[in-house]
């Protein structure tokens, strides 16, 4: 299902906007400086809001209440658009819980109701939030974004500490703190503007893939005018860090850069000599559409093996005949165009059978591939889910492969295999080099 667009409206935003251009000619005509809609203009703001408050005083009560609804809505609204405009919220109205008619900002984890907020602060001096009491707009604003940042962090986090997350993201703690900075606007993004949970599950990037194309239909739909490089780098970067750390939290690897022998470099993640670049495939799905699947580049990359992977066992001699076996079934069944449809093979009284799951989207056939492998009964000792793929290696650009995900039955763990191949003149595929012990998967074979 695609994420759901957002539901602030323009004309809520721009109802807003009016509202808070109010408050800043209040605060030029009072001689008291410029509201720039930023936090550094958050002390003019709380001296032209102690300064209204005085002078409500001074009027007759029911003037007094009058005017201080009045005032609160266009104080908040200002508070509310320092909020948005930082990127750290977004309008919304008719919010359950909340009065009818009155715009609350959503920051992700709450809704930070910021007129009433303003009211307390004109009428008595201070106003709650959560166990909190705030007595001027600024010390409000600081409360509500230092909730949003630790409910940001506990869900980048989860149950390790800060640092511990930074040392397993990178060697280099000035790259690793600069994607968790990006994966805190990412996952903030996703909630405020898409309607996502993203929890770096391989079931959020469902969500991701249709995200994304939606991006890319909005640009190549012609309704409006296409992004800029810059801004497809910068959505890139935003959804392509997210995507990475799917795959570094579910198959392993570490983030670093890639230096190439033009002189550029590219952010990886991987392990060794062994890369992928997921900034550049979310770039690839918001310039070509749903052909360059996040969800599909998932399935298709192989993990990474950990440093603590290093005491594993090899792989037997009997699982390496039969890869290769498998591999050169996977070259035959290779089309001359277009990539190699995933297959199950499994090793059954000698002889290899394989289930082809032509037609099928790769996703749906690597998964039921999966699910088959593991349903195989105890006379079969060998499984393999091949599929396309491709492998990296270090200063090199990738190499198209075919992965299989290979078991042998009672082995403590599965093993990826890849064996990267190139295209003939006629578009057959031959073997490039030699079979690699890519990764290692868990076992899918229990012993019989």
């Amino acid at each position: 299902m695609p994420p759901p667009a957002a539901t602030a409206t323009a004309s809520l935003s721009d109802k807003m906007r009016d509202a808070a251009a109010t408050i800043v000619i209040t605060a030029r005509e009072r001689d008291l400086g410029e509201l720039n809609y930023d936090e550094a203009s958050l002390t003019t703001f709380d001296n032209l809001i102690a300064g209204l408050r005085i002078a409500l005083q001074a009027v007759p009560e029911q003037q007094q209440r009058a005017s201080s609804a009045r005032l609160s809505l266009t104080a908040g609204a200002y508070l509310g658009e320092i909020i948005c405009r930082a990127g750290n919220g977004f309008w919304r109205e008719n919010v359950s819980g909340v009065p009818d008619n009155i715009p609350v900002v959503d920051t992700g984890n709450a809704m930070a109701l910021t007129m009433p907020a303003m009211l307390g602060l004109l009428t008595v001096g201070a106003t709650r939030l959560g166990e909190k009491t705030a007595a001027s707009p600024s010390e409000y604003y600081r409360e509500i974004m230092r909730l949003q940042k630790e409910w940001l962090r506990s869900r980048i986090r989860g149950s390790g500490t800060m640092e511990q997350l930074a040392a397993s993201i990178s060697d280099d703690q000035s790259l690793a703190n600069e994607l968790i900075n990006v994966l805190a606007t990412a996952l903030l993004t996703a909630s405020l503007k898409w309607g996502l949970h993203l929890d770096f599950s391989e079931a959020s990037l469902e969500g991701l893939d249709s995200l994304l194309e939606q991006l890319h239909k909005m640009f190549a739909g012609g309704t409006e005018a296409p992004p800029t490089d810059q801004q497809v780098a910068n959505m890139a970067m935003l959804w392509g860090v997210y995507l990475g750390e799917v795959i570094r939290r579910n198959r392993g690897g570490r983030w670093s850069y890639r230096s190439f022998p033009d002189g550029k470099r590219g952010l990886q993640i991987g392990s060794g000599d062994q890369g992928i670049f997921p900034l550049s495939r979310a770039e690839k799905q918001i310039r070509g559409g749903a052909e360059f699947s996040v969800r599909a580049f998932y399935q298709w990359t192989g993990g990474f093996s950990a440093p603590a992977d290093v005491d594993a066992p090899p792989p037997s001699a009997e699982i390496l005949s039969f890869a290769n076996h498998v591999c050169e079934l996977a070259l035959q069944l290779m089309p001359a165009e277009g990539v190699l449809s995933p297959f199950l093979a499994f090793a059954k009284e000698g002889k290899i059978n394989i289930e082809n799951y032509v037609g099928m989207t790769n996703e749906k056939a690597i998964r039921l591939g999966r699910k088959r492998a593991s349903e195989q009964p105890a006379e079969v000792l060998f499984v393999a889910v091949a599929y396309d793929g491709y492998i990296s290696h270090q200063n090199e650009k990738k190499k198209d492969a075919i992965l299989m995900e290979t078991h042998q039955r009672g082995a403590p763990t599965g093993f990826i295999f890849g064996q990267c191949y190139t295209r003939q003149g006629d578009g057959k595929a031959t073997k490039s080099g030699v079979l690699e012990d890519v990764s290692r998967v868990a076992a899918f074979l229990s012993a019989p």
